[in-house]
């Protein structure tokens, strides 16, 4: 079997089948107890004030910006090396997005770039916990409480991460995740805000009210696509003729026939916001975030044994966590000289390896003027976006496939790394 990180690498049996189920009950698409099951079940989770499901974990940031009741000209500061929904749901609130540098060889914000950043109209600092790897919140949280600033956690990697102890999720005045398709849990699409601070839960919950289910097509779509990468992984590498497969073809004509979409949409890209983004997570997504929520134990338990065999034996090119974390492990990042050798490597030996992200902010084709960057900014998270290359960790691997990974790239690190 191909080892493929980012086709919906987590469904297993119990998911298709679940799927599949709810396939066949439409009753069951939009209404049920299924959404309101999992906010309590996140609720008690992190022993939060309040917790709603939305069809997107940039809906739920959007939201969180929403409750603070921006104007134009208000600043919010967040990391570099991000993807382009976290500084689109920023502007989309009529704020500015001002991008924070990374510590040098680490995905954690720099404390020293941030100090410099902080200004008389910075009104939050959103904090990303990339790869599940905690930043330094107990810094961060001391920063905001001097300035008087609201911390937001970007969970959307790293559910079930603890800094110092302590759950990510809970150090902040609001957090949010996702439940994209290669997240940490899956429903293919779908987020969760956590408000952590009463008087913003009263916003939210306004809010809130206004806000319907996402439509019977899109939960159809996500109801088919587990079933549909059952089919396409198999074949990913099956019938190759140069940049063409089987499975390839296969992937294609569903995109063709808008059952399988993009993680990010064109629109994004140009600093757009989509149409019908603001809605809530339905009773089918909520039902199978819950079944693998309900997994999160075991989950964690293997990537971390995974990615610390990772760390034993590629331990010059892996990023270490430090002392004070617990990472979650959503992927295990390598810094390399030569990333593109590295994947080309692997995918010879049918293993495709992840590149979040080649791309300051990713993806591909992002107009970073729009979103106010401008080269040099960050000079530690550019070099970063050159380096990264990033290892599975998803439960369903074996030991024998784990192995295999490793020993690709020794290979790659004997021919290309001092």
């Amino acid at each position: 079997m191909p080892i493929l990180i980012n086709l919906s690498p987590n469904a297993k049996l119990a998911d298709l089948k679940l799927a599949f189920k709810l396939l066949l009950a439409p009753h069951k698409w939009l209404k049920g107890e299924g959404l309101d099951q999992l906010n309590q079940t996140f609720k008690n989770y992190f022993q939060a004030d309040l917790a709603l499901g939305f069809k997107s974990g940039r809906a739920a940031l959007w939201m969180a910006l929403k409750a603070l009741g921006l104007k134009p000209g208000d600043e919010i500061l967040l990391q570099a090396f991000t993807c382009v929904v976290v500084p689109n749901a920023i502007r989309f609130n009529g704020a500015r997005p001002v991008f924070v540098d990374t510590q040098p060889n680490s995905f954690n914000i720099s404390l020293t770039d941030l100090k410099k950043k902080i200004s008389f109209k910075t009104r939050a600092i959103i904090v990303q916990h990339i790869f599940g790897y905690p930043d330094n919140l107990k810094a961060i949280k001391q920063l905001c409480r001097q300035y008087k600033l609201v911390l937001i956690e970007d969970c959307a990697q790293s559910l079930g991460a603890e800094y110092q102890g302590q759950k990510v999720g809970t150090w902040g005045d609001m957090a949010f995740f996702s439940f994209g398709r290669d997240k940490m849990i899956s429903s293919v699409s779908g987020g969760l805000l956590l408000v952590n601070r009463p008087e913003f839960s009263s916003r939210v919950k306004h809010f809130y009210q206004v806000f319907k289910p996402a439509s019977p097509w899109f939960v159809f779509k996500n109801l088919c696509h587990p079933l549909i990468f059952v089919l396409v992984k198999p074949l990913y590498f099956t019938c190759q003729w140069k940049k063409f497969s089987l499975g390839k073809a296969i992937l294609f004509i569903f995109q063709c026939l808008h059952l399988v979409d993009k993680p990010v949409q064109l629109i994004e890209l140009q600093g757009k916001q989509p149409k019908n983004q603001l809605q809530k997570l339905p009773n089918a997504m909520a039902l199978m975030a819950q079944q693998q929520f309900d997994q999160l134990k075991w989950n964690l338990c293997q990537r971390r044994a995974i990615a610390d065999l990772y760390l034993k034996e590629l331990s010059a090119l892996a990023v270490k966590p430090q002392p004070e974390q617990r990472p979650a492990y959503l992927r295990l990042p390598l810094l390399v000289s030569q990333p593109a050798k590295l994947l080309q490597l692997a995918k010879k030996q049918q293993v495709i390896l992840g590149d979040w992200y080649q791309y300051l902010i990713a993806p591909r084709g992002v107009d970073l003027t729009r979103l106010g960057y401008h080269s040099g900014n960050c000079l530690h998270a550019e070099k970063l976006a050159v380096q990264v290359v990033n290892l599975p960790t998803y439960p369903k691997l074996s030991w024998t496939q784990v192995k295999k990974i490793i020993n690709i790239v020794k290979q790659y690190a004997h021919q290309y790394e001092k």
